[in-house]
């Protein structure tokens, strides 16, 4: 505003005369005033623009000093993410789980590893430590430590504590942290163990297996060390033992102390340059005794290194003496039997499961060529080379898959055409062989020439036929023979008029009766060597009652079961019966209003057991049945001899015989 005063001033100054005095001093002292104002204005226009030249200095000082400190705090900041960064990924790393609680306000800060890890319990808010803590098995140890390290403010170490839910093991640290407004922390650290725990539980396992393991080896094996010169360094108990030394006599040696002469020298060369050359060596050695007997082991040998040389030898070997012994034996009676079996006059051939030749004896094929082919091969493979009929081939390849299915012996018949064109006939067989355990182990199957067998078995089938169809015959005649004197009998019979002849006649004719129907059973049956007890006791029995009893007032009851008897038994037994039945229907009958007469005939394994017996008054007994001199007792007693029964009689009430004999064969 001055400045326009000023300026205005100077524009009126042509004018200045014409003004007024009073306003000429007035203006004066104005300019006056001013003059002095103007000069203090250009003053502090000289100071701010000094000051404005220092201030533009020091604030691009101050700027290139704000952008070194902004980008020494985009470093730092960056540095401290990196470092925030590798402290989460060092947590994660080391599965470390932190837990702040504020004692002043307990409040909870979570590391973000724990969330990760306990994600049931990952909301601050809801986190309560006790809650926390019972998922751990030693909760109540852990929780008085917790509550010992926040009373004493000591650092609290827990170790392998195991997290129930999700069977994980971890280390806890617990310390209080506190400052000088007295603040404090409960910092407590779990550190996830579990790998950790679980290696030292395989550790453990292993070592304790390893510990077994040479407990085991030194009780059953002989165990010996050497340097690299292959002198005895140490030896094991069970090697002692074995041999005969004692410790004392044995290290410092070398293992030739127990040299038994059997192996040659080339043995050991190769033993020695398999084991310096680094190989583990294995062999069975036959050894001496201190006592000079000899014993067989199974021998390891093994070469340990050190700094790439030979520094020691350990050496494993375990007793097998009667092992080898056995195996000695087995072998010596492999070649007696493989000597029975190549001079038996029969084809042998032991196959396996697929059928493929493992043995075949000379006699099975003569030639030496043909049977080295067929060992490993199948009779396709013989049939094809040497141009052979397949039919038998597929004929024998079931009856094999056959025998191999059920594990049961197959028979079968090789028919074959000779060179002189006649048929020879080969008895053949398939048998399994097991093993120890009841498995397939190998087939055997052996033949034999019955072409002989079979010829004379047709002739002497012809000659049986013809014998069979003679002996029909002779039954024929002696029943057409005994029915002839059966007639003349009856004939006789007729034309007497002496009741007691006429007796007698009758008994004659139920003994000639019993053998003549024998006869008849045995030509009307197929098989002329036995016959049908049931068929023919009923049959003979129906006969005597009703040439006996004709008014049908006796009562016959037969029970017996499918029972077979030789003619040389059948005829005695025959007889027997009928000397019952034809007392019982002379004496019994006529005294008894319904009599009954009861055969009982039972079979138990190769005996027969009979009881006759019936209802009427019984003998006499004033009569000694064993002293008689009645013809029927002394008839039933030699009946009773022949079939060599043993007997019993009773005679009351009524007569019973029971007897019983062993069936012929």
């Amino acid at each position: 505003m001055h400045r326009l005063l000023k300026r205005q001033i100077k524009q009126h100054l042509p004018e200045w005369e014409k003004l007024p005095q009073e306003v000429i001093s007035f203006l004066e002292i104005i300019a006056n005033t001013y003059q002095n104002y103007d000069n203090d204005i250009d003053h502090l226009e000289h100071i701010l623009k000094v000051s404005s030249q220092e201030l533009f200095v020091a604030n691009k000082e101050l700027n290139a000093v704000n952008k070194q400190n902004e980008a020494v705090i985009n470093y730092k900041t960056q540095h401290l993410k990196k470092i925030q960064f590798t402290l989460e990924s060092a947590e994660k790393i080391a599965s470390f789980c932190a837990i702040n609680l504020d004692l002043n306000t307990s409040s909870i800060e979570l590391s973000p590893q724990f969330k990760l890890l306990f994600k049931d319990f990952s909301n601050p808010l809801d986190f309560d430590l006790n809650i926390f803590l019972k998922e751990f098995s030693d909760y109540n140890f852990v929780k008085d430590q917790i509550n010992y390290a926040i009373v004493s403010g000591e650092h609290i170490s827990v170790k392998k504590i195991l997290y129930k839910n999700h069977n994980q093991y971890f280390d806890l640290d617990c310390e209080i942290l506190s400052d000088d407004l007295n603040n404090k922390n409960l910092i407590i650290v779990l550190k996830n163990v579990t790998e950790r725990v679980m290696l030292e539980i395989q550790n453990e396992y292993i070592s304790d297996s390893l510990n077994r393991y040479v407990q085991a080896i030194n009780a059953s094996a002989i165990v010996s060390e050497a340097d690299e010169k292959g002198i005895i360094t140490n030896v094991n108990e069970t090697f002692c033992k074995i041999s005969g030394y004692t410790k004392e006599e044995l290290i410092g040696k070398k293992h030739n102390i127990l040299n038994s002469g059997y192996h040659d020298k080339t043995f050991f060369q190769k033993m020695y340059e398999d084991i310096y050359s680094g190989k583990i060596w294995k062999e069975v050695v036959k050894n001496k005794r201190k006592n000079g007997e000899y014993y067989w082991v199974d021998s390891t040998i093994v070469p340990f290194y050190k700094d790439g040389k030979i520094v020691q030898f350990i050496s494993i070997r375990f007793d097998i003496t009667e092992k080898m012994e056995y195996s000695l034996l087995i072998s010596s009676q492999r070649n007696f039997y493989e000597s029975i079996l190549n001079n038996l006059p029969i084809d042998i051939a032991v196959f396996n499961e697929k059928q493929e030749y493992l043995f075949l004896n000379p006699y099975a094929v003569k030639s030496d060529e043909v049977r080295n082919f067929l060992i490993n091969k199948t009779d396709y493979d013989y049939c094809i080379k040497y141009n052979k009929d397949l039919s038998i081939v597929s004929k024998r390849k079931s009856l094999f898959e056959e025998a191999l299915r059920k594990m049961e012996t197959v028979e079968f018949t090789d028919e074959v055409k000779t060179k002189s064109g006649d048929m020879a006939f080969i008895l053949r067989r398939f048998f399994p062989l097991r093993d120890i355990y009841g498995n397939f182990d190998k087939m055997m199957g052996y033949g034999i020439d019955i072409t002989e067998k079979i010829v004379s078995t047709n002739s002497i089938k012809e000659s049986l036929k013809e014998k069979e169809t003679l002996l029909g015959e002779i039954h024929h005649r002696v029943k057409n023979n005994l029915a002839l004197i059966v007639g003349l009998i009856e004939l006789q019979k007729s034309k007497s008029n002496d009741e007691v002849l006429k007796n007698y006649l009758q008994i004659i004719l139920g003994r000639v009766n019993a053998v003549a129907l024998i006869h008849e059973k045995l030509y009307k049956s197929n098989n002329f060597s036995k016959i049908n007890l049931i068929d023919y006791i009923t049959e003979f029995a129906n006969i005597t009652f009703n040439a006996f009893d004709k008014s049908n007032n006796a009562k016959l009851k037969i029970n017996s079961g499918d029972i077979s008897l030789t003619t040389k038994q059948a005829i005695p037994l025959a007889l027997l019966l009928n000397e019952i039945m034809t007392n019982f229907l002379k004496y019994v009958v006529k005294d008894t209003k319904t009599p009954l007469l009861s055969i009982e005939i039972n079979k138990i394994e190769d005996q027969v057991f009979i009881k006759v017996f019936d209802n009427g008054n019984g003998l006499n007994k004033e009569i000694d049945v064993l002293k008689s001199e009645s013809l029927g007792f002394k008839l039933l007693f030699l009946f009773l001899k022949q079939l060599k029964a043993e007997h019993k009689i009773y005679n009351s009430p009524g007569f019973t015989l029971e007897f019983n004999f062993n069936i012929a064969e």
